[in-house]
């Protein structure tokens, strides 16, 4: 019984990571392109926004919504198993929207899969979505 027990697990398949991530950070700088409001100001990761994408301004047909007040500076997919640590994850991703200059992630988590999108808010809207709790 212990030699089977020992060789199910040297024969045993590799577990998939908790989570996966593929993501791409594009450089667009508010500031060069002049849009009134945004600064390229490096956020930490502790600061970074989230928002779900179900709020109504979250509309990513094009790259640049300076109408509702943001910019997309990059974008990711990615699987997430019941063992992955959120918490882990959010930080990940908290340091790769800081690396990118974001200062917000748009996320959505649906069954295993994840989408996100790296986004500068104007300054204004930062600022208000900062004093709010998350």
């Amino acid at each position: 019984m212990i030699l089977l027990a020992i060789a199910s697990a040297c024969l045993g398949e590799e577990k998939p990571p908790p989570f996966k991530i593929d993501c791409t950070c594009q450089h667009v700088d508010a500031v060069e392109l002049r849009l009134p409001g945004f600064s390229d100001k490096k956020v930490p990761p502790e600061k970074i926004a989230l928002w779900p994408y179900s709020r109504p301004e979250m509309n990513f047909d094009g790259m640049h919504s300076t109408a509702e007040g943001f910019v997309v500076l990059g974008k990711g997919f990615g699987h997430i198993t019941s063992q992955a640590n959120r918490p882990e994850l959010g930080a990940k991703l908290r340091k790769l929207a800081s690396n990118c200059r974001a200062n917000c992630i748009a996320y959505e988590i649906s069954g295993s899969e994840f989408r996100v999108r790296f986004l500068r808010l104007r300054d204004d809207i930062f600022q208000k979505n900062m004093k709010r709790p998350q």
